[in-house]
């Protein structure tokens, strides 16, 4: 005897990182061996500081240079600059 299951609810559409990402602005550098970056999260007003590697909200911090902070997930990327 076969038993069909009913699938479960699809998944939610993926959000775009442009979206997700649009929230962020970058404020500042602190440069040094370990360069950090200065985000602020408008939505929260929280002032968020993050070096490469890190992830913010889900969202990796892919690299931290003079001006720009590279953010990404999967094969999506976004720049924030000053």
């Amino acid at each position: 005897m076969v038993v069909n299951v009913p699938a479960g609810p699809p998944p939610p559409p993926k959000i775009p990182l442009s979206e997700r990402a649009s929230r962020f602005r970058l404020v500042g550098i602190l440069s040094g061996d370990k360069p950090q970056a200065i985000i602020e999260d408008v939505q929260t007003q929280r002032t968020i500081y993050a070096s490469q590697g890190q992830r913010i909200e889900g969202i990796l911090v892919e690299s931290v240079t003079s001006g720009k902070v590279v953010l990404s997930d999967g094969d999506e990327r976004f720049d924030l600059t000053l």
